[in-house]
């Protein structure tokens, strides 16, 4: 079993799922002041630590794209959801389990709507 990743919550749990995903050298708390605007949207806010960053355990092994990807959709569905709008800034949005990137990796399309911001092209 992995080791779940760091993250911290704002709202209520039974709003929608509003997950954030970082930058490279940044963290979770780059999107505390976002909790307004969720509580405006009526979305619970989570963000994470991704694996490696801040309070996040190390990976065993390079992830790559697709581990960061699955890593984040399994945290959406211990968190109950199955479906999330998911804001990746940077490599957050690189990373962000939508679309997903193979037919083997389907089962991490998480994502109801993914909004990237400053964001590379996705891999195909």
């Amino acid at each position: 079993m992995r080791e779940t990743p760091f993250y911290w919550s704002h709202g209520e749990e039974r709003d929608d799922l509003l997950f954030c995903m970082h930058g490279i050298g940044s963290c979770a708390d780059a999107f505390l002041p976002q909790r307004d605007l969720a509580d405006e949207l009526h979305h619970r806010l989570v963000a994470w630590d991704a694996p490696g960053y801040r309070y996040s355990a190390d990976p065993a092994s390079e992830p790559g794209i697709d581990g960061w990807a699955d890593a984040a959709a399994d945290l959406i569905s211990s968190l109950g959801y199955e479906r999330a709008v998911v804001l990746g800034v940077s490599w957050g949005g690189v990373t962000a389990p939508w679309p997903p990137s193979s037919p083997a990796s389907s089962e991490t399309a998480v994502s109801r709507r993914a909004r990237c911001v400053a964001a590379g092209p996705k891999k195909t």
